[in-house]
């Protein structure tokens, strides 16, 4: 599993009895089973559209300013929920998965940490703290409220990373 694979297990969930589930609306939404080309065109999609928005959050700061990172986000979250609806027309419903234990929660973060490898783990870690350390400068130099939403974003990146560093 690479960081593409982490990115694709936050929205097609493998189940127990080995069924892949696509839960696009959220936990109270339907489940939909996903299994051979549909599965693959999905997962494209999403390794794709995260690499995209990844290499955007980068760019945009240097290109239209930290304004640029809110259009990018309020344009990222729309695209996924149109892709979203439009992958799971035609789907099949499916019964949803119960709810991970403690137990398979934390061998499912021991998987993804190990597979992903702690170089990655640590540049994630780095890069996301420079990049909350860079918008903290930013609020320190010019006051406002724009530069505090983006801190704040890759602080909780920075955290999250540094969690499965842990782990791994």
């Amino acid at each position: 599993m690479n960081l593409g694979a982490a990115a694709e297990a936050t929205i097609l969930y493998r189940t127990s009895d080995g069924r892949t589930v696509f839960r696009p609306w959220g936990a109270r939404g339907p489940c939909y089973l996903v299994e051979g080309p549909a599965r693959a065109r999905l997962a494209r999609f999403i390794r794709v559209y995260y690499a995209a928005f990844f290499v955007a959050i980068i760019v945009l700061p240097f290109v239209a300013g930290v304004r640029g990172i809110y259009v990018a986000g309020a344009l990222w979250a729309a695209g996924f929920y149109v892709a979203f609806w439009l992958f799971s027309r035609g789907l099949p419903t499916t019964e949803p998965p119960p709810p991970p234990t403690r137990v398979e929660r934390e061998e499912a973060i021991r998987r993804i940490s190990g597979s992903v490898g702690k170089p990655a783990l640590w540049g994630l870690t780095i890069l996301s703290s420079l990049m909350a350390l860079s918008g903290v400068l930013v609020i320190l130099s010019a006051p406002g409220w724009t530069a505090w939403m983006p801190s704040l974003f890759f602080a909780a990146c920075a955290l999250v990373f540094a969690y499965y560093l842990r782990r791994a």
